[in-house]
């Protein structure tokens, strides 16, 4: 009836279904002789999940010149581990370069790697608005179940480093996952199936109670005669229709967005101006 929580699909998920479902995981290991690292595990063998899962961090806006990823790993089993940078939003890449490393296997032997990364090319450089840059950390099909990563530094031309909390003492302060095709551990692709399991019967009925009265009062109520009230309309019904088959309230900005027109189609009257732009009348003069 009240379903299991907002946001709390994903947690759900990982507990209720097998560990092979999860495309990876992220664990923070305190070691007293190795210090503070992060263990990046892949998921078993599964090609629609394999190498789905990335660490990144963004970064400064990239530039053209040569950038030093220095980092420490290990590995139980050999491992590949695909490093890059790119210029990218979201998932969508405009430029990126990067190479592979292969770590030997060894539980205990940490390898220092110094990587020489290349710029983007120029023809992407120097763009406006520039574009964001990312490092990516991403296990590859058919490595080890795991990789620990440690003391990450990612050096520009001038010797300064461009990663926040590069050896994990902060946690997974300035770091985040992403998966790139695999997307459901984490939403449902279907906004009245998110709702109900989110909020339960009660939360589903009462969204749809709200679209109601707002569309009613959109068509018919006092809100019909408003100059915004066709592009509420369109926009809720866009809202819903788009909703079909995609989850659009995981995402703060998009769900902030939603509930705030949808406030507005609820209490909109036509006392505004038909046009809003039109110049008032002054009493005892002709227009």
């Amino acid at each position: 009836m009240f379903g299991r929580g907002l946001g709390r699909f994903p947690a759900n998920y990982s507990q209720a279904v097998p560990e092979s479902a999860i495309p990876g995981r992220l664990l923070l290991v305190d070691d007293r002789r190795s210090g503070t690292y992060l263990r990046l595990s892949g998921p078993s063998q599964d090609a629609r999940r394999q190498g789905a899962f990335e660490l990144l961090q963004r970064v400064s806006p990239l530039h053209d010149g040569t950038y030093t990823l220095a980092m420490d790993l290990r590995a139980p089993q050999e491992a590949r581990l695909s490093v890059a940078v790119c210029q990218r939003h979201l998932l969508y890449e405009a430029s990126c370069r990067g190479t592979l490393v292969r770590v030997p296997a060894g539980d205990a032997q940490w390898h220092h790697f110094s990587l020489r990364l290349n710029a983007p090319a120029a023809s992407t450089a120097g763009a406006w608005p520039p574009a964001l840059g990312f490092l990516s950390l991403r296990l590859l099909a058919g490595s080890g179940d795991a990789i620990d990563v440690a003391k990450l530094h990612l050096l520009d031309d001038t010797g300064r480093d461009l990663l926040e909390n590069g050896g994990f003492s902060d946690g997974l302060a300035h770091w985040f996952f992403a998966g790139r095709h695999y997307f459901v551990p984490w939403h449902i692709d279907n906004l009245f199936l998110e709702m109900l399991i989110d909020q339960g019967v009660c939360g589903l009925l009462l969204l749809l109670v709200l679209l109601a009265l707002a569309c009613v009062n959109l068509l018919r109520g006092p809100g019909r005669t408003h100059v915004l009230a066709p592009f509420l309309l369109a926009t809720l019904i866009a809202f819903m229709t788009v909703g079909v088959f995609s989850s659009l309230l995981d995402m703060p900005r998009p769900a902030f967005l939603f509930f705030l027109l949808l406030c507005f189609a609820l209490f909109l009257n036509g006392r505004a101006a038909a046009n809003p732009l039109a110049a008032p009348s002054v009493p005892g003069r002709t227009p």
